[in-house]
């Protein structure tokens, strides 16, 4: 089985211009991969995993300005049953 860069080497080898790449979270994690593509040339989107972040070198982590307050995270409601189905008891 080949990997991505072997099949765009490959794809330009038969005279195709590949102009944009997407990769899952595996190969978006490979900085020698994000390399290849920028030397290519190619646009790419590429997923990360959830636990890692995506920013310029440069950027710190700040407290937001002055006047922002963070909402209340959003807690779904449960079941609001009038009368329960048969087998449920209420808490």
């Amino acid at each position: 089985m080949q990997g991505a860069p072997e099949l765009i080497n490959e794809a330009t080898a038969w005279g195709l211009e590949p102009k944009t790449a997407v990769a899952d979270g595996g190969y978006g994690q490979i900085i020698a991969f994000h390399q290849g593509l920028a030397e290519r040339g190619l646009d790419f989107v590429l997923a990360i995993r959830s636990d890692e972040s995506a920013h310029p070198g440069k950027v710190v982590p700040g407290v937001p300005p002055c006047g922002w307050t963070p909402k209340s995270p959003v807690v779904p409601a449960g079941p609001n049953f009038r009368h329960l189905p048969p087998g449920l008891r209420r808490g």
